[in-house]
């Protein structure tokens, strides 16, 4: 998918999302921004926030195309469901929440089964840490499986090449 530049309303570009993956990195930094501003009102000026929204709206829009999840109130995007975005929140700071879905999309990244994670966990419609965590694990272990499986298939399709010996190196 090629990259495209959404326009704020304001001077404010924000480069299109290209995967999940990037998309969810954005919906985290925004979490993370939100959490801070909170504690330190003038940590950020109002071009960052700005910023941070303009990439939370293109995340969002990217990853539910067909979706209207948000809803204009005074110049300002708001949830329209706020009770369903902060459900799986309670007891957790949303920083926290954000920086383990990062690590967990990174180490998903390295098992070379992220975008499989994020679609299984969609699926499972995964909720807590727990239930994210055992859903990218299952993903990992999914893509492992099949690489595995698809890599003995190959082995033993060639083994009728090989003379007595190789074939005893193959089944090793």
């Amino acid at each position: 998918m090629p990259r495209q530049t959404i326009n704020s309303g304001s001077d404010v570009a924000v480069s299109a999302i290209a995967t999940p993956l990037e998309a969810r990195r954005l919906l985290n930094r925004a979490a993370i921004v939100r959490d801070e501003v909170e504690r330190y009102p003038a940590m950020y000026d109002e071009q960052e926030l700005l910023d941070v929204d303009c990439g939370e709206a293109a995340a969002l829009a990217y990853l539910y195309p067909d979706a209207e999840p948000f809803a204009q109130e005074g110049g300002a995007l708001v949830p329209q469901d706020a009770s369903a975005s902060t459900r799986s929140a309670i007891r957790r700071s949303p920083k926290i929440a954000a920086l383990a879905d990062n690590q967990r999309l990174e180490l998903a990244s390295e098992a070379r089964a992220d975008e499989l994670a994020l679609d299984m966990e969609e699926s499972v419609t995964a909720q807590t840490s727990i239930e994210k965590a055992m859903v990218h694990q299952l993903a990992a272990a999914h893509a492992l499986a099949l690489r595995l499986a698809g890599r003995a298939n190959l082995e033993i399709e060639g083994m009728g090449r090989f003379d007595r010996q190789g074939q005893r190196e193959t089944m090793v």
